[in-house]
């Protein structure tokens, strides 16, 4: 007999939840959107009419649904540890937008609300399956670059943030957004477990706390004796390397962003496909020789994410973006931030590791 899809309800109405996991789980067998929660009536009109689904002013409204088995928390940062919590507690299943909370504390609780309720929670670090990201990956894994010495990656472009995302209340602050990728991309690629942060923020004022968050940098030092740096800026007129990764054999230079987004902005996720010449430039010692290549681009797939999430509901499978390991990255965004106030290096304990060569 065939199982019967995974309902699913939306709470929050905005870019993410109006655009991004819609596309998403309308692309991944095994889904059906069923409802969304928004509080400005404008947005639950249009989600009736786009989806043709129940819309709700509530999230106590939405959790009534029994058609609902599977939250997605896409509300902005400061409301996703009580919508979690409410959801965990009612039962149902949990898709968490990064960044998972804004202080650990927060997000510690909501890996304990999991664990009471015996139901999934999942943190959408969609871009681990970034195109660049599994390029990078399966390189370091295949021993191209030998063992890493140092990763940087780094976001750089010229705009002012819009809505709640200028809002450091709300939002965290710069490298609460998209730090928060980069800082997930660091901890599952580099081996071992972060011990140490340290880094410095510039604001337009010229001190932190003092008009907007301009540029953002995190240093993060693992027990295995790698590093990562992570940059985050928006007034950068031309930008860096978005990838930068030192390895005892190897060398790896690449730029550009992966293409999903932008082809899910233009309605056709299927049609994501990245410039060619943005491939990644390496310089490695092969067979005893120094060889220069050019490495075509793995093709991202963000579907993998909620195939997983399907998958780890359905079947048990393992969940891949664990809610263990968006409390790691909430645990070195606290320590960033804290060390950015205290201009000193900052211990930090993640509870997971990276998986280089496995």
């Amino acid at each position: 007999m065939t199982r019967q899809p995974i309902g699913v309800g939306i709470v929050g109405y905005g870019y993410a939840g109006a655009v991004l996991h819609p596309a998403l789980l309308q692309a991944v067998d095994g889904f059906a959107l069923r409802a969304v929660m928004a509080r400005d009536a404008v947005r639950r009109r249009a989600a009736e009419e786009r989806h043709e689904l129940r819309a709700y002013a509530s999230i106590e409204a939405l959790l009534e649904d029994p058609a609902v088995e599977l939250v997605v928390v896409a509300t902005p940062h400061d409301a996703h540890e009580e919508a979690v919590v409410r959801a965990l507690a009612a039962g149902r299943h949990v898709v968490c937008e990064k960044v998972m909370a804004l202080s650990l504390a927060a997000a510690d609780r909501m890996v304990a609300a999991a664990a009471h309720s015996g139901t999934l929670l999942a943190v959408f670090h969609n871009r681990r399956w970034d195109g660049d990201y599994a390029t990078i990956q399966r390189l370091v894994r295949a021993g191209t670059l030998g063992s890493l010495r140092w990763v940087e990656i780094a976001i750089h472009t010229h705009k002012t943030p819009r809505t709640w995302r200028n809002d450091p209340e709300r939002c965290g602050g710069l490298f609460y957004d998209w730090g928060a990728h980069l800082v997930d991309q660091a901890l599952q690629l580099v081996p071992g477990r972060a011990e140490g942060v340290s880094g410095f923020s510039i604001w337009s004022g010229g001190k932190p706390g003092v008009g907007r968050e301009l540029f953002a940098r995190c240093q993060i030092r693992f027990d295995s004796g790698q590093w990562a740096s992570l940059e985050v800026s928006y007034a950068s007129r031309i930008g860096k390397p978005h990838w930068f990764v030192v390895g005892d054999r190897g060398t790896l230079c690449k730029d550009g962003l992966d293409p999903q987004e932008a082809a899910i902005r233009r309605g056709c996720l299927a049609d994501a496909a990245e410039d060619p010449g943005q491939r990644a430039r390496v310089r490695a010692e092969l067979d005893g020789l120094l060889v220069d290549m050019l490495v075509d681009t793995v093709p991202g797939r963000w579907t993998a994410f909620y195939e997983n999430v399907r998958d780890a509901i359905r079947a048990n499978a393992a969940l891949e973006a664990s809610a263990a390991q968006g409390r790691d990255v909430v645990a070195v965004l606290e320590a960033h931030a804290r060390a950015v106030r205290t201009n000193t290096e900052v211990s930090v304990q993640t509870r997971t590791g990276g998986a280089q060569g496995v």
